[in-house]
């Protein structure tokens, strides 16, 4: 039973109608109607409700959102990737102040130190040295390693570009563990290599040896006496993968990122007597970032440091 009580075709009804018989539900919306049936005995009652301003409504106010939330969220990236750019200017321009601030520095301390290290020399050929001469020559030379360093460190944050070149890994790793094998063997410990043979990476070949070089000079320096430094290299999931490894006391198990930072050193590290700047292995990360690669350091078990780059 259909009662036409709006302007509507009764063909548009019956339509409807029949489309709700056949759905067997109660109610639900046809169109821009909802509707609902009600059987009394033999008579099916069907009660259309227009909801066409309901539904404009509702699609004037999805519209609305979505305008409203695109300009917004325009406006909230536009301001984002203004201020984020006033900011990444103006932690660029300080960085690039702190390293002109280290490079005038560590030149205008070079003259002194000279001076300072040229008298101490004269005066230990002519009087003969002693306690003080050699302690000004050995600070001297101290500060001296210290400004290369720092001038070395300054030119590889500069430098970000590489001078990329083919080169033989492999070979570079075993004639770099070679070399260190008699300093090892000056200080009562052992290098063991293990080098995949015909490895080849393009990259700055001297960046590279310098980083081996480093590492290396590392696990000598703060490994423990008559220990073994463990030296690998593998290619993993088309990746040159170099890990060295040492034992060494005062660990956690955990990662070490702050290792990488400029002039950290362990409190054990400053009271065990090891010469050091805390600047080897910041130079170490500048050199694996410059060619795209990561470096880790990490302890396992407590006892064993194991510092992992992937090339």
């Amino acid at each position: 039973n259909a009662e036409l009580n709006y302007s509507i075709s009764e063909d548009t009804i019956n339509s409807y109608v029949n489309k709700i018989m056949m759905s067997q539900k109660s109610e639900g919306i046809i169109d821009q109607y909802k509707y609902s049936v009600f059987y009394n005995e033999d008579i099916t009652n069907i009660y259309f409700l227009d909801c066409t301003l309901e539904q404009t409504l509702l699609y004037t106010f999805l519209k609305n959102s979505i305008l409203i939330g695109t300009i917004a969220f325009i406006a909230i990236f536009s301001l984002i990737t203004i201020y984020s750019k006033k900011v990444a200017r103006v932690i660029a321009q300080a960085y690039d102040k702190q390293n002109q601030f280290i490079t005038g520095v560590t030149h205008e301390l070079k003259t002194p130190i000279t001076i300072i290290k040229g008298n101490a020399e004269v005066i230990g050929i002519q009087e003969g040295h002693t306690m003080w001469t050699k302690s000004i020559l050995e600070q001297s030379n101290r500060l001296n390693s210290l400004i290369d360093y720092l001038i070395s460190l300054t030119k590889l944050e500069e430098n970000t570009s590489i001078n990329k070149e083919d080169f033989d890994i492999s070979e570079l790793m075993t004639e770099s563990c070679l070399f260190f094998t008699g300093v090892a063997k000056s200080k009562s410990k052992v290098i063991e290599y293990e080098i995949q043979p015909n490895l080849f990476y393009q990259g700055d070949i001297q960046n590279i040896e310098l980083l081996i070089s480093i590492l290396l000079e590392n696990a000598l320096k703060y490994s423990e006496a008559q220990s073994i430094i463990q030296v690998k290299l593998r290619h993993i999931k088309g990746k040159n993968t170099i890990t060295i490894s040492n034992k060494t006391q005062n660990l956690d198990i955990r990662e070490y990122k702050e290792w990488f930072d400029r002039f950290y050193r362990a409190d054990s590290s400053r009271n065990s007597g090891n010469s050091g700047f805390g600047i080897g292995l910041a130079m170490a990360k500048t050199i694996v970032v410059n060619h795209k690669g990561n470096i880790t350091a990490e302890s396992l078990d407590g006892k064993t440091v194991i510092i992992k780059i992937i090339l």
